[in-house]
C-alpha cells in the first residue's frame, strides 16, 4: 500500500506539471520538445546491481556509454546482433592484437565537464575488480580479460583490454552495463571509508553518456538531464523521466498521454493498445525463452527420451503464443531463441505440434498408460504472463497422453529457487536468456551438466563436449557448424522443452520517432526524438 501511494503521488506531480504549459510541441502527437515521459515496469532500488541486475542494466543504457555499441537495428528485425555487429561508442575504432584488443578513444566530455581519457577506462575496469562487481567481473571473465591486469594505457587516448582477444572478447567493451566512468567525478565523491565512492554511485551517474541523472527516487522514478557535450550531439529531449508503471497503470497512462513511451508493456496491455491510431507500437525479439524443465531424477518416466519428445510434440506452441501470450511471443524452435544468429539453420520436428506422433512415442515407452507430473511455478519464474495460466494450458495439452498434471504455485520465489537448487520439483517453468546472442554461449549457460543454471543437471558427456568445442571456436563458419552440432544433440534428446521465444512490446505516442529493435530489453532515450 505504501508503494502504491508513493507512485500515485508521483503521477499526480507529473500530471500537474504537464498541465502547466510552457513547453514547445511538435506538429505530430503533441510531443513536447523539452521533455519525455517513459514508462517502465520497474525502477531499481539502487544503481548498483544486487537483486535485479537486468533492471540495473536497462537503466544504465540511459545515462552510460560503453567503448562500443551494438549496431542499431530497424524495427521488425528477426535476429539479434552479436558483438561482432557493432558501431563506435566512446572508442572510435579498435584493433585485435595477440595481447588483447586496443581501443582508440574519441573526444568526449561527461556532464560534469571532464574530458574522456585512458585513465577513465583503467579506473572503470579496475574498480569493477576491486569492488567485486557481480556483472562487471562476470562479463570480464567471459571476455577472457586478465583480471589481475585488465587494462594497459598506451597513451592518453589509447588503451588495451588485456587478454580479451577471445571469441567473446568484444563483450567487455559492448555489453550495456560496461559503461566507462568519469574517474575525476567518482574520486571527488570518495571518502576514506568508501574509496570507490560506492555510496555516491548507488544513486548518481558518473559517465559519458547522452544523459546524466538529475533526480533519482529508488523504486519510483528517475529524471535525466541531457548531456549537452555528448559526442553525438545533445539528445533530442532535454529531460527524460523514467516512471515505474504498474501493470494496471500502463494502459491508462499511455492513453491519457501522461506517458509518451512505454517499454516492456505487459502482454495484456499491449493487446489493448496496439491498434490505437494515436500510437506507434512494435514487438521486438529478445534472446529469452520460456521453458518447461524436466527433472528425470524425480520422475522416472522423464528418463525416457521418447516421453520427453512426446511431451514436446503434444504442446501446441502456436496456440500458447496466440492465447496465453496475446501474440507477444513466437513458438520455440530450438534450445535457444530463434532470434539468435544461426539457429534457423538447424531444424527439428520435435518442436512441431503433432498429437498422433506424440501418442505413438508414448506407446513405444513403458509409460503408455501415463503418469503423474507436478509442474511448479512462481510469479517471478516467468514475468510477462501469469505462469500458472501457462501451466494450466500445458495440463490440458498433455492430458491426451494420459499425463496427469498438477500445478503447484509457489508464492515465495526464494523458496522456489531453493527447491530448484535441491532438485525437488518433477517439472517447473522458467525463463532462459543468456547475456549474448550466441548459440554456444547460450547452451554453455543452461545445458552443460556442471553449470549452475542447469538445475536438473540434464545432458550428457557428448553434449558437454560439443558445447565446449563450439565455445572455443572463433566467431564465424567454424563456430556456427560446431554450434549446430550441439543443437542437434540436444534436439535428439529434448532434455527440456522450450515453449516460446519471448518478445518485448513497446508503445509510444505517434509523435515519437526513433523506433528500432531492442533485443537486450533496453532502449536508449538518447535515440528517441519528436517526429519531424
Amino acid at each position: 500500500m505504501r508503494r502504491t501511494k508513493a507512485v500515485a503521488a508521483v503521477l499526480a506531480t507529473v500530471v500537474l506539471a504537464a498541465g502547466c504549459g510552457g513547453a514547445a510541441e511538435s506538429d505530430t502527437g503533441g510531443v513536447s520538445t523539452e521533455s519525455l515521459m517513459m514508462g517502465t515496469p520497474v525502477i531499481p532500488q539502487s544503481l548498483i546491481p544486487t537483486s535485479d541486475p537486468t533492471v540495473t542494466q536497462t537503466m544504465s543504457i540511459q545515462y552510460g556509454e560503453t567503448l562500443l555499441n551494438y549496431a542499431e537495428q530497424p524495427a521488425g528485425d528477426s535476429q539479434i546482433n552479436d558483438p561482432e555487429k557493432n558501431s563506435p561508442g566512446l572508442a572510435e575504432k579498435f584493433e585485435r592484437t595477440p595481447e588483447g584488443i586496443v581501443y582508440t578513444l574519441r573526444d568526449n566530455e561527461s556532464s560534469a565537464g571532464n574530458k574522456l581519457d585512458a585513465d577513465d577506462v583503467i579506473f572503470t575496469y579496475e574498480r569493477m575488480v576491486a569492488t567485486k562487481d557481480p556483472i562487471g567481473t562476470f562479463v570480464m571473465t567471459v571476455s577472457g580479460m586478465d583480471m589481475a591486469n585488465p587494462v594497459t594505457k598506451i597513451d592518453d587516448k589509447t588503451v588495451r583490454l588485456n587478454g580479451s582477444n577471445t571469441p567473446m572478447g568484444l563483450l567487455a567493451a559492448i555489453f550495456p552495463y560496461m559503461m566507462v566512468l568519469d574517474k575525476e567525478l567518482v574520486e571527488k565523491n570518495a571518502t576514506a571509508e568508501d574509496k570507490w565512492a560506492t555510496d555516491f554511485t548507488r544513486t548518481n551517474s558518473a559517465s559519458f553518456g547522452p544523459y546524466d541523472i538529475k533526480n533519482f527516487r529508488p523504486g519510483e522514478q528517475m529524471v535525466l538531464q541531457a548531456n549537452e557535450k555528448y559526442w553525438e550531439g545533445a539528445p533530442a529531449f532535454k529531460t527524460v523521466t523514467l516512471l515505474a508503471t504498474a501493470t494496471q497503470q500502463v494502459t491508462q497512462l499511455v492513453k491519457a498521454g501522461t506517458v509518451q513511451w512505454a517499454s516492456s508493456v505487459p502482454n495484456s496491455s499491449y493487446a489493448e493498445l496496439k491498434d490505437d491510431p494515436n500510437l506507434h507500437s512494435t514487438v521486438s525479439v529478445t534472446n529469452v525463452q520460456n521453458v518447461l524443465q524436466l527433472n528425470e531424477t524425480n520422475v522416472p518416466a522423464l528418463k525416457d527420451p521418447n516421453v520427453r519428445k512426446a511431451i514436446s510434440k503434444a504442446i501446441d506452441r502456436d496456440k500458447l503464443a496466440s492465447l496465453v501470450y496475446n501474440g507477444v511471443a513466437k513458438p520455440a524452435k530450438g534450445p535457444v531463441s530463434s532470434a539468435t544468429p544461426g539457429l534457423t539453420n538447424v531444424k527439428s520436428d520435435n518442436y512441431d505440434f503433432d498429437l498422433k506422433a506424440a501418442q505413438d512415442l508414448m506407446a513405444k515407452s513403458e509409460f503408455k498408460d501415463g503418469f503423474q507430473l507436478e509442474i511448479a511455478t512462481s510469479k517471478q519464474s516467468i514475468k510477462r504472463i501469469d505462469p500458472a495460466t501457462l501451466a494450466v494450458s500445458l495440463r490440458e495439452m498433455l492430458s491426451p497422453l494420459k499425463i496427469e498434471v498438477s500445478v503447484r504455485e509457489v508464492a515465495n520465489h526464494a523458496e522456489f529457487q531453493a527447491a530448484l537448487s535441491n532438485r525437488q520439483y518433477g517439472a517447473y517453468l522458467s525463463s532462459e536468456g543468456a547475456a549474448i546472442a550466441d548459440i554456444a554461449y547460450g547452451m554453455s549457460t543452461y545445458h552443460v551438466t556442471t553449470t549452475t543454471q542447469n538445475y536438473t543437471k540434464h545432458g550428457s558427456p557428448e553434449l558437454d563436449a560439443a558445447i565446449a568445442a563450439a565455445s572455443k571456436a572463433p566467431v564465424g563458419a567454424e563456430r556456427d557448424a560446431l554450434s549446430a552440432k550441439a543443437v542437434e544433440l540436444f534436439n535428439e534428446q529434448m532434455y527440456s522443452v522450450p515453449l516460446v521465444d519471448e518478445s518485448d512490446a513497446y508503445v509510444a505516442n505517434k509523435g515519437i520517432c526513433g523506433f528500432g529493435t531492442y533485443p537486450y530489453m533496453a532502449v536508449s532515450a538518447g535515440k528517441l526524438k519528436p517526429c519531424a
